[in-house]
């Protein structure tokens, strides 16, 4: 349920590849999420465009529907901090996305997973921010789902974040009250050698504090990492006796199995 193509900057994939790969996988759905970011700091500033895609993703639309394939397309974008650009945020999503996702990517000027971010700043200073930061993103609201809870871990290292209770308390306390969803993000199996994101002592938290649904996403910017781990984060969600789901027309419908 979390899938970069041609549409986001940093991949190079085509949805009709993606497409093709989950039927031989055995997938019955999947979900693009394409980067839109408005910080005119980024290389890419303003790279998504959503005509392009909606005429690539109508098109794979009726070709699946003309072979009569068992796929279940989903639309959906991953908006870095829309609290930032509220009005380009509101006047996007009134288009008809399945989910809408947000997330956090940089702090103090720079990506957080940048050299010149982590050469300079402290892995303390860094999760400082980057919590204060997801904070102000989810008291804004306005969105479905909160991507890679815990993003940081996946460039500075295992556990480093285990200190920042009461942040971490503050922002599934308002996730829960916005009916906001978090994700099961599970790149950083792959990319860090980590557990998936958020770490399991999060996601206690977040079942002890009320919260029930997830999102389980493999965050893919290549075909090889379409659904990776997607089974293992399903398991982890079983165990801790949350919802695993998806959305559409912006509406959480769980997963049947």
């Amino acid at each position: 349920m979390h899938i970069h193509s041609e549409f986001s900057k940093d991949s190079n994939v085509t949805l009709k590849d993606y497409s093709d790969r989950a039927q031989s996988i055995g997938l019955k759905g999947i979900c693009f999420t394409e980067h839109v970011d408005q910080n005119p700091e980024e290389k890419y500033y303003d790279f998504y465009s959503h005509d392009e895609f909606n005429k690539s993703f109508n098109i794979l639309q009726e070709s699946l529907k003309a072979s009569k394939a068992d796929l279940l397309l989903l639309k959906g974008i991953e908006y870095s901090e829309p609290n930032l650009y509220p009005e380009e945020f509101r006047k996007l999503t009134a288009e008809d996305f399945d989910m809408v996702m947000a997330a956090v990517h940089w702090v103090n000027g720079g990506f957080l997973g940048s050299n010149s971010i982590i050469n300079n700043n402290s892995k303390s200073k860094i999760f400082s921010l980057y919590y204060r930061r997801l904070l102000n993103m989810v008291k804004f609201g306005d969105f479905d789902v909160l991507a890679h809870f815990d993003f940081p871990r996946r460039y500075l290292g295992k556990e480093i974040n285990k200190d920042f209770y009461e942040e971490k308390y503050n922002i599934l306390q308002e996730i829960i009250r916005q009916d906001i969803v978090i994700e099961l993000n599970t790149s950083s199996i792959r990319k860090a050698s980590l557990e998936l994101m958020p770490t399991r002592d999060v996601l206690l938290m977040y079942k002890n504090m009320g919260g029930e649904k997830v999102v389980l996403g493999s965050d893919a910017h290549l075909i090889s990492d379409l659904a990776s781990d997607i089974g293992l984060a399903k398991v982890i969600a079983d165990e801790m006796g949350l919802i695993s789901g998806y959305f559409k027309e912006r509406k959480f419908v769980e997963y049947k199995f």
